[in-house]
């Protein structure tokens, strides 16, 4: 997908070690999972949607392909506010 759009190195150039992934309407994070295998360095993760169930099947898959990034679901939409999880409020969002 990256490689596709020729910019197979832009993102990993603008991702630091203490990067965050915030994403709305994440349901089932097929996509992302493919931006974050292009992104080695990212620390954590926050997908956003109105379905536990979705959530729940996305967070179990990707802790098992990327067991050492911070996975944090949160269910809501982006009509309010969305706090980020504690644990990763030190992070710089992308």
């Amino acid at each position: 997908m990256l490689q596709a759009a020729g910019e197979s190195q832009r993102p990993t150039r603008t991702c630091s070690a203490a990067s965050l992934l915030v994403e709305f309407g994440s349901g089932s994070s097929t996509k992302t999972e493919l931006l974050i295998e292009a992104l080695p360095h990212l620390k954590g993760y926050v997908p956003i949607d109105i379905s536990g169930a979705a959530l729940d099947h996305a967070t179990r898959r990707l802790r098992q392909r990327f067991p050492r990034l911070d996975i944090r679901p949160v269910i809501g939409d982006f009509s309010r506010p969305v706090p980020i999880p504690a644990e990763l409020s030190g992070l710089a969002p992308i």
